[in-house]
């Protein structure tokens, strides 16, 4: 008999999908904005890109912070830490690079970062249900930056 899987909080879940809006909006408003708009709506998409790799640093951060008791480091957390901070560095670099260069280091990021938060599910940082909310949004998430790499 297969172990219940836990769900997915509803809060998370609904905060997740409501964050691919700001994703979605620039790589659509190609399809209606005036050309005019386009480069605004490039660096929009790039910098929430920044933001949102950043924050998914900070959730190694909290992760690490949480795993252990005062004054203890559990095995692995150390590195938790080290690996937390570069995401924000990342994006930082994203934002100083031509666009779609910036997108496509954006794209590696994700990718990496979601392996990373994989990883922490499987060696009992992050709870079980952690990669089920993130497979789906960092798919959509790279799919949403790579079409916006195409059409601008």
């Amino acid at each position: 008999m297969e172990a219940t899987r836990p769900a997915v909080p509803k809060v998370a879940g609904l905060l997740g999908i409501l964050g691919l809006i700001p994703f979605a909006v620039p790589v659509l408003g190609a399809l209606v904005a005036a050309p005019a708009w386009h480069d605004v709506l490039a660096r929009a998409l790039l910098a929430y890109g920044a933001v949102i790799l950043s924050f998914l640093g900070g959730v190694q951060w909290g992760l690490a912070a949480a795993g252990g008791t005062p004054g203890a480091d559990r095995p692995g957390t150390a590195d938790r830490y080290v690996v937390s901070v570069i995401p924000s560095l990342i994006g930082w670099s994203a934002l100083l690079m031509p666009f779609p260069i910036g997108v496509w280091t954006l794209i590696a990021a994700f990718g990496w970062i979601l392996i990373v938060d994989l990883r922490a599910t499987a060696h009992g940082f992050a709870p079980d249900w952690y990669p089920r909310l993130r497979i789906p949004l960092s798919g959509a998430v790279m799919l949403l930056l790579a079409a916006g790499a195409v059409v601008y």
